[in-house]
Parts: C-alpha cells; structure tokens; sequence
C-alpha cells in the first residue's frame, strides 16, 4: 500500500478571503509577530495533489522573508509575493516620479533654446 505524503499549511484569511500562506513554521510565526491585523489562521493538511492544486490557484498568496532596507539597514519581513509586488511597484513610482521632477530641474539653467533641444532627446530617450 502506497503511503500518502501529507504536508502541513498554516493558511491566513482576512476576512473569507485567503490573504498568504505556508509551510514554514518559522515564517508561520514571523507573519504573526509582524502583523497587527485580524487574521484568521487555519492549521490545514493536505497530501501532494492536494498541496499542488492549492498551490498553483494560490502561487502568489506564498508566505516568504523579504529582505527590505533603507541603504544602511537590512530588515527582515514575512509577506507574500502579491504583496511583494505591490511593494515594488510602488516603489518604482516613487523613484520614476523622483527621476520625473529632477529631469525637469535639471534642464531649467540652460536657455530656451537649448531646453527644448534636451526635451527633444529626453522624449526620444523614454521611447
């Protein structure tokens, strides 16, 4: 008789909705130690076909530790990938919009002339 492999997955709801989940033990309590919201965590087993049906409608909802620092400090946080990329792009909005404002004062000393020369070449630069 063929033994069945079961795995065990801490899952998070925020409300009836599957927020993150995992394997780990260690990022099961990271996440909780970290977060003030009221999720509901559920202890779930399930066996390997299971687990792989889960996992490919909920690849994104994986808990794992995302290093984050500030260019002096590295800290570390439990978060899913969805929300690791809601974090990136915001963060890629706040630099293109940083790159944005300083282009434009980067031009402002030159003549007319010579601006919009540089405008020219800064539009062909961005296509």
């Amino acid at each position: 008789m063929v033994e069945r492999q079961i795995t065990t997955l801490w899952i998070f709801y925020f409300g009836n909705d599957i927020y993150a989940y995992t394997q780990n033990k260690e990022i099961m309590r990271k996440f909780i130690q970290q977060r003030n919201a009221s999720f509901i965590k559920r202890k779930v087993k399930l066996d390997k076909g299971e687990l792989d049906r889960f996992e490919r409608f909920y690849r994104n909802k994986t808990l794992f530790i995302g290093i984050l620092t500030d260019g002096n400090h590295d800290f570390s946080v439990a978060m899913s990938y969805e929300e690791w990329d809601r974090f990136d792009q915001a963060c890629d909005k706040v630099y293109d919009t940083m790159i944005y404002y300083e282009r434009d004062i980067d031009i402002i000393p030159f003549r007319k002339g010579v601006r919009r020369a540089l405008e020219v070449l800064k539009e062909i630069r961005m296509d």
